[in-house]
Order: C-alpha cells, then sequence, then structure tokens
C-alpha cells in the first residue's frame, strides 16, 4: 500500500485508517485460499511460499461505500540443490562422505543452506549400488564402499513442500594387487616360507599392505605338483616342512581377497633340486657362518641384519656376500616376523621393543644373533646438564676424575700388607736354607 487519502485531502498512511475508520486486508493464493483476512495494522505479516499471490485493501468513503485497490504479489522460491555429476576419484574401502560432492545449496529467501539442512529440513541422502540396492551408513553417516559404481541422490523440499532433488554418480576403483617371485629355487631337505617369495601387496586403497592383513584379512598360499595335486592350502606364513616337497617342480599360488570378495592371485614356479656336495676332491667343506651372540638397538631404529654378521665363507673358502645367505626373525614366541635374504634393511616398524632371535642360514650351516630392542628412555633435563663436561656448575665429577688419575701408581693399603708379608716369607726361607748349609758343614768337620 503506498498510498492513503483520507475525504479531506489529509493523509491516512501513518494512522493506517480511511476516514477515521480501519482498513481491511485480504490475501488469497493462485487458488483462491485466503492467507490474510484481517485488519490492517503495523504487526500484520504472514510468510508466503513461492507463488503469485492477490493483496486486497479495502476501506470506506464518508458516505459509506467501499473503496479497494489490489496488489498482486509473485514470490519466487530461491530453492536449490546441486552436486557434483560424477566423481571417479575414489577407491575401495576409504572413509566416503557424501555431504562433500554438494557444491549449491539454497534455502527459499536465498540465503545459504547447510551441508545437512535446506529450508530448516534435513537433506536426504540415499546411495545405491548398480542392482538398486540401497547401501546403509554408519553410524556417524560416512560409508566404507567397496569397489563399483553407486548412485548418489540427494533430496530436500521447497517452500511449497515441492521435491528438490540431486544426483551424483560415483564410481570407485579396487587396487588389490599382489606380487611375487617369478621363479624360487631350494634344496631338498630345506622347509620353504612362502614369505620369501612376496614382493608386495596392495590394498584395495591404494595402501601397502602385510601379509597378514590385507583388506582385512590374510594372504592365502596353494602349493600343487606338476600334476595339480595339492600339496599345501593355507596362510602365507606357515612354514612348509621339507618331507612335503620332495625334488621336483610346484607352483606356488598366492591369493588375497579384493573389497568385493574376489580372489586376486599370483604365482611362482619353485623348483626342489638335488641336494649335492660341492666340496671339491680331497678338499675340507669350509661352509662356515658366524654372527654376534647378541646386539641391541633402540625402538625406531631400522635394522641390518648384515652388521651382526661377522664372517661367511663357502666350501671352499671364499668369503661369501651378505646378499647370498638367508635370515629370519622370530619373536619371543617363535613367530616369524621376517624372511629375507641378510643385506635387506628391516623398517623401524617391523620391530617393537622385545627379543627376538635372528637366525642367518646358508646351505646346512646357521648361525644365531639374540637381538634386542629398545624402549626409548626419556632423557630429563638434568640428565643432560650432568653428562656436559663443559657444565662448570658440577665441578665434582671432574675433581673425582683428576684424583682418580693422580692416585693411579699409588699401591693401596692392602696392597702394601701384602708386600711385607710376601717379604717376610722369602726372608724365613733365606734364613733356614742358610741354617741347614751351616749344620751340614759342621757334620762334615
Amino acid at each position: 500500500m503506498t498510498n492513503v487519502k483520507n475525504a479531506d485531502g489529509t493523509d491516512g498512511s501513518r494512522s493506517l485508517l480511511l476516514n477515521n475508520n480501519p482498513i481491511h486486508v485480504t490475501i488469497t493464493d493462485e487458488n483462491g485460499k485466503i492467507l490474510l483476512d484481517n485488519q490492517l495494522t503495523t504487526d500484520s505479516s504472514v510468510r508466503l511460499t513461492g507463488g503469485t499471490y492477490t493483496v486486497t485493501y479495502t476501506g470506506k468513503d464518508l458516505l459509506g461505500n467501499i473503496v479497494t485497490t489490489t496488489t498482486i504479489v509473485n514470490v519466487s522460491d530461491q530453492t536449490s540443490l546441486v552436486s557434483n555429476s560424477v566423481n571417479n576419484n575414489l577407491k575401495a574401502n576409504q572413509i566416503y562422505q557424501p555431504a562433500t560432492e554438494i557444491i549449491k545449496d539454497k534455502n527459499a529467501d536465498g540465503t545459504d543452506g547447510s551441508t545437512d539442512k535446506t529450508n530448516n529440513q534435513p537433506v536426504k541422502i540415499i546411495i545405491t549400488d548398480e542392482n538398486g540396492k540401497i547401501i546403509v551408513a554408519n553410524a556417524d553417516g560416512t560409508y566404507k564402499l567397496p569397489a563399483g559404481s553407486y548412485l548418489v541422490t540427494y533430496q530436500t523440499t521447497d517452500s511449497n513442500g515441492q521435491n528438490i532433488i540431486t544426483t551424483t554418480k560415483v564410481n570407485i576403483a579396487d587396487f588389490t594387487s599382489i606380487v611375487t617371485k617369478g621363479t624360487e629355487q631350494i634344496t631338498g631337505g630345506e622347509d620353504f616360507n612362502p614369505l620369501i617369495n612376496l614382493t608386495s601387496i596392495t590394498n584395495a586403497d591404494g595402501t601397502t599392505a602385510s601379509a597378514t592383513n590385507t583388506n582385512g584379512k590374510s594372504v592365502k598360499v596353494t602349493i600343487t605338483d606338476k600334476n595339480g595335486k595339492v600339496i599345501y592350502a593355507g596362510d602365507i606364513d606357515a612354514k612348509i616342512p621339507a618331507k612335503k616337497l620332495p625334488v621336483g617342480e610346484y607352483t606356488v599360488t598366492y591369493l588375497v581377497n579384493n573389497s568385493n570378495g574376489n580372489i586376486v592371485e599370483n604365482t611362482t614356479t619353485l623348483t626342489v633340486q638335488e641336494k649335492s656336495i660341492q666340496t671339491p676332491p680331497n678338499t675340507t667343506d669350509k661352509t662356515s657362518l658366524t654372527s654376534k651372540k647378541q646386539d641391541e638397538i633402540a625402538d625406531g631404529a631400522t635394522y641390518k641384519p648384515s652388521d651382526d654378521l661377522l664372517s661367511a665363507t663357502d666350501q671352499v673358502g671364499n668369503k661369501l656376500s651378505s646378499s647370498d645367505i638367508s635370515v629370519e626373525i622370530t619373536n619371543s614366541l617363535g613367530r616369524i616376523i621376517w624372511l629375507d635374504m641378510t643385506n635387506k634393511v628391516i623398517p623401524s616398524n617391523i620391530l617393537s621393543p622385545g627379543d627376538y632371535q635372528v637366525t642367518y642360514k646358508y646351505h646346512d650351516k646357521t648361525s644365531i644373533t639374540l637381538l634386542k630392542v629398545l624402549k626409548k628412555a626419556p632423557v630429563s633435563i638434568q640428565q643432560s646438564i650432568d653428562n656436559n663436561p663443559e657444565n662448570p656448575t658440577n665441578p665434582k665429577t671432574h675433581i673425582e676424575k683428576t684424583e682418580k688419575k693422580n692416585n693411579t701408581n699409588l699401591p693401596q693399603t692392602g696392597e702394601q700388607a701384602n708386600s711385607v708379608i710376601s717379604l717376610i716369607g722369602i726372608l724365613i726361607t733365606i734364613e733356614a736354607l742358610l741354617l741347614r748349609i751351616f749344620k751340614k758343614q759342621q757334620n762334615n768337620e
């Protein structure tokens, strides 16, 4: 309402009265539904949703005749919800938050909505797989999805209760892989540990895996002979006894499950050779293997088994390289945690504080080093000060060292007593000998 004139020409806008009578106002929607029907006051208000409305003002002139005016009000609804059309950057088993796909969220009045609410109403999110099956979210609203294609549907309502929908297609890749040596040879009579052939394993999300926990499961191994007979089937970290592997050729198959439970595999050809003595005629076998009895390293440090290998020679006495010697490390429970060649470096995260047995092996020779991984002890500030030779506030250490140095060549009280007793003993012995000679001379006379 822009103008209110009384019969006498005065302005009634301020009082909202026409000729001292109230002004009546009605608001109707497109279907004729009355949304407001009341006297016009400064507090008159109504919340309108999107659409077209007719506002009618009614008053009376001095003769009691009806005076009306109308206004057409068009209300636009700014509600919008827009998400990425496609996402090809996800990896299997990653934590996925679907709210990150929303790129535009507007309320009906044009203000920004939140990632979980539009027009003060929750945004509904539904994820379905390729078969239309609804995927249930975690308790915190996130998802951990295996490989495949998914449709993420976001739904909210505008001011009139009409659905506003947007969708995102999510394509998730699985990076599960296992790589092993193509061939391996052992000598008849040797046990076989499948771990030694393992080169690398990758989880579904592309991170480096371990043989004991790949996509949450252990790697399995099957060993078959040339006739296809299964010799062994089980976990990768089990040692296969030599009696199960007579001389011959075998196929070692390594298997792991990807995020969808499908098998990913790789194979190694294992040859078990005849055990032969390489010692030349008329010579002795000079094969030897010697390592430190024990060693200590700090927690968090890498470990090089070659550092504890003292010497190694072959059958004819030639020095062996650390790359020719295998090493097996077992923990205090006897479980193998590392099996490789001696020249390899063991990462710091493999060895936690504790006691380990490091076994070096070359043919039938073995040598054992007892390795202790020490916990890191916190160093106090006072210890650093006391151990500092330049510390002028602690002269006691220097004085004690000086006194010890000055007294190095002086005999102690106990040492003096022992010297006197020894001297007396020698004198008594000489005296007895002289007396004997003297008596003998008298007898001869």
